[in-house]
């Protein structure tokens, strides 16, 4: 400030003081003040100088003699400019005070140097001190150093070259005592020891357990000194508690991982006095470039400490340096702790971590721009733990469910007008509370909401959360609860070998989620995009208005070459996922006008129709009608409900009007609002007329009619079952797809030799008996057909024996001992299986603890037995068809066998079975293929080998619990699957969902599926298998795919018979079809 007015710098001839310009003798007459002074060095007067009213001299300028300015410094033997300083002491309390060190900055001379500091750490203390007596270059006479604790060297006078020792206190020029870290005196770039030229005088080492005397005489020997004796250097008190003498330490790095490093530690020469190995590393940018370090001392180096109790492989010990970032350098090295002074240490190695898994993008985000586009944003990694490459972006388009909205009443819960919903989260923590209802449901009912509008968060800790999205109405729950990983991540690896572990992310992925996504109509809605690692935002486009997409975004790093011969590579991040919806089409929900038609049905009733609009916005939920006499002043409302709507034929009747002209109009409403009205149309209802009587002649038509047809329905009612009954007996006799007509034989029993005990259960054909086989008193069960099911399951009863004749060799079926047909009922006697069948064994496994529960080993051994029998029949050319749980025999021993063939059919042309007289079928077990075209394979029971699979992991639940056959059949034809439990075993997992492919070509065979198994499996089930003694040994060269080869099926099948290879058609058949209105117990009654 100058005159009033603020200004950048004084004018000529003034000089800046405290923001205010003074001329050159107000400068002179503001004295300095100082705490001591050197009246030889420093002025006692500010001093104009450069424009500048200074209280000193800047650096590379000194006070003129007179002390009025300043001049040019006269420079020393390293260049630095020539100060003179007073002797000084520096303590703890000198280097907290800041303001003290501007008397001692910069001093090249000092007439002697005292320093004692205790506190602080080596590097901060020498860093310090290096600040302040830097550029000490000579000391006049004495340098002394006394408990000064915090030092490890002396190379902070980095610049000191010649103590003189003229005025000293017995002689001694140096004094160095009671530093018990110091370690080194002054060493050069090379860690050299450098000398110190001492003038005049002696030195003085006492007390320091950490110099060596090495060090010490090296320091005497370069500094010219004489030799030592015992009262200037004590040999007993200096080094006396550090390893002096140091060997080379063989050390070298076996193996680099990316977040480890294997060493390789040889034995050391003293091992005898071997206490501990020191394996010292740090992040290579964070070395100061020194090694020294000691164990008390606050360093950045990470030390790991080896017992030598560990014992030696003759010359050699292994250490893993844990812990460590990957793609990243570190510097390294070992020493030795030992009891004596002598110890090892290696070299100083230099090497850099694998890459490894990159963290996944942060910040992924969505923003719709129109109803067709959308700005994508995120990004990059916290930890890209190598060199990004790529970001790839998948997304899938979810269509929002008119079944599932149908379920709710629109026009009673209305909904809020949107105006195009953007990217939302949900943390991955979500709190349930327990105070009230209101609360508990609170939380449901936000994480729906937001399923619907966006989300964001870690699908492991969403599955902890599954059963609070269970009545979410959302397509979307089924991506998200399939949180497969978690499951994995429990499983004991020392008790199942766990190699897909590893391969969470690319097995259970999301991508691998969304690629088993597609619409009803079969089209896909998938699409990828891969953009370079720099990118941090796209804009998609060509998106479908009004829709909800769900994205996710993952990055991939640089492959480097020590990573090419891995087994796996984890080169690319998690997932994050995202959803949104794109905006509204403002052209859409607008209903043709044109197509708005009335019918006056009579004075009373008229019924309006129209077609919906063709552009929507996702899906429309309702319409609202509005309507009013025209001597009427307001309108109407009338909500319509879609499925109102379709139920009604597309249309909408107005019944019980008053006669009258009246006006109407319709508008549609989506999930985003209401569209607009159409024009208003009119209709007339006319007033009645007297009653005629055409009226009574159409009366009495009517009535006419509906008495001929309830009489027609009647006898059509009463035939059609003993025609059904007739025509079951000539359809079994003659169908080639049974294994055909019961032929007796060896096994036809005597009656008498069978007697029947207590039951063991009953059943729709019959009952099973526990029974005895004489002479032998063999245990046994009986199987016989009730008298009240005789014509209904005769023939099938004795179809099953000459199957079961056929698998008498197989161990893991169940045995047929005898049959016994020449008198009735006919019964079928097979081996006791003692526990019965498996569906009861796991449910009373469930309720108490005999039997206790499987462990997994039994549930494979288990999964083992029933695939191999399903092996002996596939390789027979058999299907099983009612493969379940409870069709599954459990012995004593806890061996499970194949029962109850019941259903089983022979396989011929084709090598398919299409069922034809509409029998009872397990719907719950039934493969996609089975359920639409009645096509049963070997495949087929494949797919219910999964859920027999299932059933054991669930301690016999039954499938699909929570639907009904109709919503069971739709559930499966829409593509979708069991969930399995999280504690599902690895293996079995990978089998299960091999065996619930859609496509039943690429199912795997049942001998694959044991020899997958035959790992976990012992002797004595190799010994009595099929796949060991026969099935392994006949397996075809085509059969070494885990996935059966590929079977042509015949589409163009006649759907009212079928010819065989004679050409004749032996019987009729009917084309699978289910009544939907006849289902029941999870079975198909017959139609």
């Amino acid at each position: 400030m100058h005159k009033g007015e603020c200004i950048r710098e004084c004018p000529h001839g003034l000089y800046g003081h405290i923001r205010s310009c003074l001329t050159a003798e107000e400068c002179y007459s503001l004295p300095v003040s100082r705490e001591e002074s050197t009246p030889d060095d420093l002025n006692t007067y500010y001093i104009p100088f450069e424009r500048v009213c200074r209280d000193e001299c800047p650096y590379g300028f000194e006070v003129t003699a007179d002390k009025k300015n300043c001049t040019l410094c006269t420079k020393t033997r390293y260049g630095h400019c020539q100060r003179n300083c007073n002797s000084f002491k520096i303590s703890d309390d000198m280097l907290r005070k800041n303001y003290e060190y501007r008397l001692h900055t910069n001093c090249t001379t000092i007439k002697s140097l005292e320093i004692e500091v205790k506190y602080g750490t080596s590097e901060e203390v020498e860093r310090r001190l290096e600040e302040y007596i830097g550029k000490v270059e000579v000391i006049l006479d004495q340098l002394k150093i006394i408990r000064s604790y915090s030092l490890s060297s002396l190379n902070f006078l980095r610049s000191l070259y010649e103590i003189r020792g003229e005025n000293t206190v017995n002689k001694m020029a140096l004094v160095i005592r009671g530093n018990k870290n110091l370690q080194k005196l002054w060493t050069n770039s090379e860690n050299e020891t450098r000398p110190v030229k001492i003038l005049n005088g002696t030195v003085s080492f006492h007390y320091n357990p950490k110099l060596c005397m090495s060090e010490i005489y090296k320091f005497g020997n370069l500094s010219t000194l004489p030799a030592f004796s015992d009262i200037e250097v004590s040999v007993i008190s200096n080094g006396d508690q550090f390893a002096c003498t140091v060997y080379y330490l063989q050390v070298e790095t076996v193996k680099i991982e990316p977040q480890s490093i294997v060493l390789q530690m040889h034995k050391p020469v003293e091992a005898d006095h071997l206490e501990r190995f020191l394996v010292y590393f740090i992040e290579a940018s964070k070395w100061n470039e020194t090694i020294e370090t000691t164990d008390c001392e606050d360093s950045s180096w990470k030390i790991d400490d080896i017992s030598s109790k560990k014992v030696f492989n003759d010359t050699e010990i292994y250490h893993v340096i844990t812990n460590l970032e990957p793609n990243t350098e570190y510097i390294y090295y070992v020493k030795t702790y030992t009891i004596s002074s002598k110890t090892s240490m290696s070299s100083v190695f230099r090497s850099k971590t694998l890459p490894s898994k990159p963290s996944a993008p942060q910040f992924f985000a969505a923003q719709p721009l129109s109803s067709s586009e959308v700005e994508l944003t995120w990004k990059a990694p916290s930890h890209p733990h190598g060199k990004l490459v790529k970001y790839i972006i998948k997304g899938i388009h979810l269509t929002d469910d008119q079944a599932i909205l149908d379920e709710r009443s629109y026009c009673r819960n209305k909904t809020i007008n949107g105006n195009g919903i953007t990217h939302k989260s949900i943390s991955s923590s979500i709190a349930l509370s327990d105070d009230t209802c209101e609360k508990q449901c609170e939380p449901q009912k936000n994480i729906c909401n937001t399923f619907e509008h966006g989300i964001d968060l870690d699908l492991i800790s969403l599955n902890n959360h599954r059963y609070t999205f269970e009545s979410c109405s959302s397509n979307i729950l089924n991506i998200f609860i399939n949180s497969k990983c978690l499951a994995m991540q429990n499983n004991d690896d020392t008790i199942f070998p766990n190699i897909v572990n590893e391969n969470c992310t690319e097995m259970w992925s999301v991508s691998n989620i969304l690629n088993n996504v597609t619409h009803k109509d079969g089209s896909s809605s998938y699409f990828q995009i891969q953009l370079d690692e720099n990118v941090s935002s796209l804009n998609l486009t060509n998106l479908k208005h009004y829709s909800q997409y769900l994205l996710s975004i993952l990055v991939c790093r640089e492959v480097v070459k020590q990573e090419l011969n891995l087994s796996y590579i984890n080169s690319c991040s998690q997932e994050t996922l995202i959803s949104f919806r794109t905006l509204e089409n403002k052209q859409a929900d607008i209903i043709d006008s044109n197509s708005v038609q009335d019918k006056v049905v009579n004075n009373h009733t008229v019924i309006i129709s129209w077609e919906p609009p063709i552009l929507i916005n996702s899906i429309l939920h309702s319409f609202q009608l509005e309507y009013k006499r025209l001597d009427a002043l307001n309108y109407v409302s009338v909500c319509i409900t879609m499925k109102e709507y379709e139920n009604n034929g597309r249309s909408y009747v107005f019944k019980n009007l008053h006669p009258g002209l009246y006006q109407y109009r319709i508008q549609a409403v989506s999930l985003y609002r209401p569209g607009p009205f159409t024009t208003v149309k009119e209709f007339n209802l006319p007033y009645p007329d007297s009653f005629n009587s055409w009226n009574l002649i159409f009366i009495i038509f009517i009535c006419g009619c509906l008495l001929i047809l309830l009489t027609v329905y009647y006898i059509r009612t009463h035939f059609s079952r003993k025609i059904l009954e007739r025509n079951t007996m000539f359809n079994l006799a003659n169908n080639p797809g049974y294994v055909g007509i019961y032929v007796e034989d060896e096994f036809e029993l005597p009656r008498e030799d069978v007697i029947i005990q207590k039951i063991l259960g009953r059943g729709t054909f019959g009952t099973v008996h526990e029974g005895l086989l004489m002479p032998d008193s063999i245990p046994c069960a009986v199987k016989s057909v009730s008298k009240t099911n005789f014509l209904r399951y005769h023939a099938e009863f004795l179809n099953e024996a000459a199957i079961m004749k056929k698998f008498s060799e197989a161990y893991h079926i169940v045995r047929l001992l005898g049959v016994v047909t020449k008198t009735h009922p006919p019964l079928l006697v097979m081996e006791l299986m003692g526990r019965g069948d498996l569906k009861s064994v796991l449910v009373k496994c469930k309720n108490s603890d005999d039997p206790p529960p499987p462990n997994r080993y039994t549930i494979i051994r288990m999964a083992a037995q029933i695939a191999d029998g399903m092996a002996f029949l596939e390789y027979n050319k058999f299907i099983h068809r009612d493969l379940a749980a409870r069709n599954c025999m459990v012995a004593n021993d806890m061996t499970v066998k194949i029962g109850d063939f019941g259903m089983s059919r022979q396989i011929y042309n084709g090598d398919y079975y299409r069922k034809g007289n509409k029998g009872e079928m397990p719907i719950r077990w039934m493969a996609p293929e089975s359920l639409s075209e009645g096509i049963f394979t070997s495949q087929s029971d494949v797919w219910s080998y999964g859920v027999v699979i299932w059933e054991m992991m669930t301690l016999g639940a039954q499938p699909y619990s929570e639907k009904s056959n109709n919503e069971v059949m739709a559930h499966v034809l829409d593509g979708n699957l069991l969930n399995l439990p999280i504690f599902c075993p690895d293996v079995l997992a990978g089998i299960v969902r091999l065996c619930w492919n859609w496509t039943a070509s690429q199912r795997p065979r049942f001998l694959k599926i044991v020899e997958t198994l035959d790992v976990y499996l012992e002797d004595d089930f190799r010994s009595v298998s099929f796949y060991h003694t026969r099935g392994m040994h006949n397996e075809s060269p085509a059969d070494h795919s885990l996935m059966s080869p590929c079977t042509t099926y015949e589409e163009d099948v006649d759907n009212e018979s079928i010819s065989f290879e004679g050409g004749d058609t032996v019987a009729v058949y009917s084309a699978f079809d289910v009544d939907k209105n006849k289902m029941s117990n999870g079975h198909l009654s017959p139609m």
